[in-house]
Formats: structure tokens, C-alpha cells, sequence
């Protein structure tokens, strides 16, 4: 209970826009001008996108020597003087400085090396596990190692192996039928129309109910609902860009298994609401200009979650497509450490895949060369919720409403940052 009301007590903080003392603030305004000054290259999903774009040896020197010289007036300063609000900000700069030191120390190294990139998978190229254990603290958190994640995610997918198990025994399905059972009660879509009809009833619908558990849903304005166009995104049932829920029909038909899942994490109270509460946050200098991508993709994977009290999942197909969702996350957290850290080969983690998920190869397939390619994003999803759902404990339905509010006021700040504010 005390780890809540201090949350509540926080929000208080970030909603009001409290302001501290002009010392540490004039050095934070100067830290965010010498910050963009240095115009470093945007983080990027791809491993050679982000190794290519690293500076000259003259940029990388004058890059170090800004964090050094940062780092001396931050890491020294006494947080007794600062408000809540300050001492959140110092220690998102700390969190910024520490990853882009230990950024730099990669890239010199690595520049030393003068070895052309492969381009096969980061396991492939010259320092491929170090590379990962710092893609992995940028993409997920700085806290993370490769074997802690690597064990989280062993224990995520017994964990939705045994929800499957509840399912099964909750329908009467037996081991040998769930296939037949699924088959029975799958529906599908064969235009577009109707999918069209479906989503905006589920808006609709989810929007009512949703008021009850997420604050200033009347600031969000209605998500649109289209129809995608973009090929390149055709893997996915669904994805959210520009205030629009984009769901793509390229084929004959359209799952409505996935309908449930997917709407949740895309549009509300997903990735459009939170998006639209970051904006109503009054977050300050410092979390304006550096965000935590485990927090977005968290909360989206959090809320599906959440489906049985906003009323959904009201079908075996729409229950079941969310839990073999959860168990694909889950099982990717685990071949993306071992692609990626401990030089599996494609073989090797198709078969894991197949150990855990049945008949879908295509999917496993199409995953093993993502994570290849964008090592430890696939394991925001389920670490950031997790973390959520760690910080919720035990707080009952009724008092959702106010632990959402007290959240989203942080904005998506790095997890371990978070953490150690709310329990403050």
C-alpha cells in the first residue's frame, strides 16, 4: 500500500508541473542545448543501421568529452536540495549519460577492429556479444543482462504454457483436440467491410467500459480505423500510425482471433491513449527529449492483459488469439538471448520455436530473422509489461483508475528509473 501512495503522491508532482531550484534547472536547460548540439544519430531497429552511422573518430572525441564533462556536474550533485520532480530529471540525465559512455567505449573499440559488417546477424560480426549486452540495456533497460533475460523469459513461457492449460480446462479441451476445438470456433473475415464494421463497434464498446479503469479518456480523441495499404507491414493482423488503427487485410480472409489482442495494444487504451497522455503530461525539460521504448511497448503488451474486465475475449477464438500472442512474445525473448548472445543457429531456434508453438513455422521463421536483424527489441513487449504489472501488486480493480493515471503521468521513462520513483 505504501508503494502506491507514494506513486499517487508523485503524480501530484509531474500533473502540477512542479518546479525546483534555478541552479540545477539552468544546468539541465544547458545539458538539453549541448545535447542537441552534438546531433547524434537516432537509435535505430537495425544492428548495421546503428553501427553505420557511428561518427568520425574527431565526433566520437567531442561526444565523450560532453558526457565526461556532464557526468562531473551531474554525478556530484546532492539530490537532498532538489525537489521530486529534479531528482527524477537527474537521474534520467545519470541514465543517459551512463548509456552513451558506455556507448562511445563500444564505438572506438569497435572502430579499432576496421572490419566490414556481414550483415547475417549481429552474432556474426566482430564484437557481436558485446554489441548485444548494449543493445539490450538501450532497447530494454540498463539494469538488464542477457542471462537474467534469458531466464525471464524461460519463466514467461511456463507461465503462459499454464494459462493455455487453464483454457484448455476451463473449455473441456483435451490435449490431442485443442487444434479441433480452435478449428470449431475460429471465425474469420472475407471483406474488408466487415472487418471495418467490427473494429469500430469494438471502439465503440471498449471505449465505454474502458472509462471506469483509464483516466482523461474525454482528452483522447477518437482513434481512426482504416484499412492498411503499406505491403511492407502486411506480417502483422494491425499496427497504429498518425492517430490511425491500421488493420491489414492482403489476403482472402481476416482473423478474428486476433481482433481483441490487437485493438487493445494499437489503439485504446494502447498505444493511441498513451501516446495522447504523454502530451497531457507535464513531464519537464529532460523526459521531452528521451524516452523509453520497453515502457511503450510494455504498456501496449500490459493492457491486453487486461481484456477480460474491459469485457472482451467474450469467444474461445479472441481468448485464445491473445494467450498464443503472450506465448510467441514469451518465446522470443528467449531466442532473441540465444541468437543474438550465445550464437544459436537458425536451426537450433526453430527448434525451441517448435518445443513451444505447433504450426506455425512461418511465423518462427520470419521472427528468428527479425531478431537477427533488430536484436532485443522483441523483448520490450514482455519485459515492459511485466514491470508494470510488477509495480500494479496487488491493487484491487477498483483503484486501476488511479495507478493508470499515476503511471502514465511519468511518461515513458526507462523502467529502472521508474521503479525507484515509485517506490521512493
Amino acid at each position: 500500500m505504501r508503494l502506491f501512495s507514494g506513486l499517487v503522491l508523485m503524480t501530484l508532482f509531474i500533473w502540477g508541473g512542479l518546479t525546483g531550484g534555478n541552479d540545477f534547472d539552468t544546468s539541465v536547460d544547458g545539458f538539453i542545448k549541448k545535447y542537441q548540439d552534438l546531433e547524434l544519430p537516432p537509435f535505430q531497429l537495425s544492428y548495421r543501421a546503428n553501427l553505420e552511422a557511428i561518427g568520425s573518430p574527431e565526433a566520437v572525441a567531442a561526444q565523450e568529452a560532453f558526457f565526461r564533462e556532464q557526468g562531473s556536474i551531474f554525478y556530484h550533485t546532492d539530490r537532498t536540495a532538489l525537489t521530486a520532480h529534479q531528482r527524477l530529471e537527474l537521474d534520467m540525465i545519470q541514465y543517459e549519460i551512463d548509456m552513451n559512455l558506455e556507448r562511445i567505449n563500444l564505438e572506438k573499440k569497435w572502430r579499432a577492429e576496421s572490419t566490414p559488417l556481414k550483415g547475417s546477424g549481429l552474432a556474426h560480426e566482430v564484437m557481436g556479444k558485446e554489441w548485444y549486452v548494449y543493445f539490450l540495456k538501450r532497447w530494454v533497460d540498463k539494469d538488464l543482462t542477457p542471462e537474467k533475460a534469458y531466464a525471464f523469459g524461460l519463466q514467461e513461457i511456463a507461465g503462459v504454457e499454464e494459462m493455455i492449460e487453464d483454457f484448455k480446462r476451463k473449455h473441456g479441451v483435451g490435449e490431442t483436440t485443442l487444434a479441433q476445438f480452435l478449428s470449431e470456433h475460429a471465425f474469420e473475415f472475407k471483406d474488408a467491410k466487415e472487418v471495418q464494421a467490427y473494429y469500430i463497434e469494438l471502439r465503440s464498446r471498449l471505449r465505454r467500459k474502458a472509462t471506469s479503469y483509464f483516466p482523461h479518456l474525454d482528452k483522447v480523441p477518437v482513434v481512426n480505423i482504416d484499412r492498411g495499404t503499406n505491403p511492407d507491414l502486411a506480417r502483422v493482423p494491425g499496427y497504429y500510425s498518425n492517430d490511425t488503427f491500421y488493420y491489414n487485410f492482403f489476403g482472402d480472409t481476416y482473423d478474428g482471433g486476433s481482433t481483441h489482442w490487437m485493438y487493445l495494444h494499437e489503439a485504446i487504451p494502447g498505444h493511441h491513449y498513451q501516446f495522447y497522455l504523454r502530451g497531457l503530461a507535464t513531464t519537464g525539460t529532460v523526459r521531452e527529449h528521451f524516452s523509453s521504448y520497453c515502457f511503450t511497448e510494455g504498456w501496449g503488451a500490459y493492457v491486453e492483459e487486461l481484456g477480460d474486465l474491459l469485457g472482451l475475449y467474450d469467444t474461445p477464438a479472441t481468448e485464445y488469439g491473445m494467450l498464443e500472442w503472450n506465448l510467441i512474445r514469451s518465446v522470443r525473448v528467449v531466442l532473441d538471448v540465444g541468437l543474438n548472445y550465445y550464437g544459436w543457429s537458425d536451426e537450433k531456434a526453430l527448434r525451441f520455436w517448435r518445443q513451444h508453438i505447433r504450426g506455425k513455422d512461418a511465423i518462427g521463421m520470419r521472427e528468428i530473422e527479425r531478431m537477427k536483424q533488430w536484436p532485443a527489441q522483441v523483448i520490450t513487449y514482455k519485459y515492459g509489461a511485466a514491470v508494470i504489472k510488477q509495480l500494479r501488486g496487488d491493487i484491487p480493480d477498483s483503484r486501476l483508475r488511479d495507478f493508470h493515471e499515476a503511471l502514465l503521468a511519468y511518461g515513458d521513462i526507462p523502467l529502472s528509473v521508474l521503479t525507484k520513483h515509485i517506490k521512493s
